[in-house]
């Protein structure tokens, strides 16, 4: 069977798959040249499935339905984990839009009120300052707003947004823990 699956592409494991065939003609020790080969293919499917195929001929089953079974497996997983690829790059792309959005409606909405503020106040401080003072409405008071803290709490709302959704496209996406650090400065 490996000499009929050493003839085909693999990509990557074509290698792995010839190094094993050869190790099995020496038949010096089977199980050593399968644990080669699942440690020099680095994937945790492969000695998984490897491992039960082992376990499920020891047993005595059938080596033709064993691989049947373990091949129908196999295209399951992989078929799963396009899906959930393509579902992690589609979740990348929402929260990136969202930090965008968010930043973008947060920076104009306070070039609108800081405009205000200025318009309001200019109006309030002609209306005020004439010979006839003219008592001025409560909501034209607006001189007292701090544009700088809310340009701060802006700025710690994109930060706490940054963190959150970097951890959260960790958590689907996969990797390692240290895979948000990537994701954060682009967020922020």
């Amino acid at each position: 069977m490996l000499n009929h699956l050493r003839q085909h592409d693999f990509g990557p494991l074509s290698t792995n798959i010839r190094d094993l065939f050869a190790r099995l003609q020496l038949r010096v020790d089977d199980d050593q040249a399968w644990r080669y080969f699942t440690s020099e293919a680095g994937s945790r499917l492969i000695e998984r499935f490897t491992q039960m195929c082992d376990e499920a001929v020891e047993e005595g089953g059938e080596p033709d339905e064993i691989g049947r079974i373990i091949s129908e497996n196999t295209v399951e997983i992989v078929g799963f984990r396009k899906l959930r690829y393509q579902a992690a790059g589609t979740f990348r792309g929402v929260v990136f839009g969202v930090a965008v959005g968010t930043a973008f409606s947060l920076f104009v909405g306070l070039g609108v009120v800081h405009m205000l503020v200025s318009l309001f106040g200019s109006i309030t401080d002609e209306l005020g300052a004439g010979d006839t003072p003219v008592s001025v409405p409560t909501f034209l008071h607006v001189s007292g707003l701090n544009i700088g803290l809310l340009r701060m709490l802006a700025l710690t709302m994109l930060f706490i947004n940054a963190t959150l959704s970097s951890i959260l496209l960790r958590i689907v996406d996969g990797g390692t823990h240290v895979r948000h650090l990537q994701d954060f400065p682009m967020l922020l």
